[in-house]
């Protein structure tokens, strides 16, 4: 990671977000005489923003949508990560109870993807179904999913 350095600050402020890196810092007191107190022992950090998800990612198909074909195309946002690791994708499809099974799991699909959209192998049956996808990182950290639409 980058060593970054704060400049001087004073009523206890900083310029916000800090960028990733590995701060240290410290404390010393000044009083109303000017008299400086030894600085405190030095304290380490480590900033690792997280993944970032647009809360609104989800394209395709699009909310209220009549969908004309058995194997409709999954299209949302890219997420992305400050250190530019690769991304993982989950897509939930569930259907809203009149089919029984989603590709061969329950009423609720799950599929897990490397890229910011999806073609299913297999087609829908007739019915009303919502949909929304979750990102996560290599370490394991998720967005939670985002939207729900029913499109079709």
């Amino acid at each position: 990671m980058v060593q970054n350095k704060l400049q001087q600050v004073d009523n206890n402020t900083a310029s916000l977000p800090l960028p990733n890196g590995v701060y240290t810092w410290t404390v010393q007191a000044t009083d109303a005489q000017a008299n400086r107190s030894s600085y405190l022992t030095p304290t380490t950090f480590v900033v690792e923003a997280g993944l970032v998800f647009p809360a609104n990612p989800l394209i395709s198909p699009a909310d209220g949508i009549t969908v004309t074909t058995a194997r409709p195309t999954f299209d949302w946002l890219d997420a992305s990560h400050p250190s530019g690791q690769a991304l993982s994708y989950t897509l939930r499809l569930t259907s809203s109870g009149v089919v029984t099974s989603v590709w061969g799991q329950t009423t609720t699909a799950t599929v897990i993807v490397s890229q910011s959209h999806y073609l299913p192998l297999q087609g829908l049956a007739d019915d009303h179904y919502t949909w929304s996808v979750e990102a996560y990182d290599q370490g394991g950290n998720r967005s939670g999913f985002k939207d729900w639409w029913q499109g079709f």
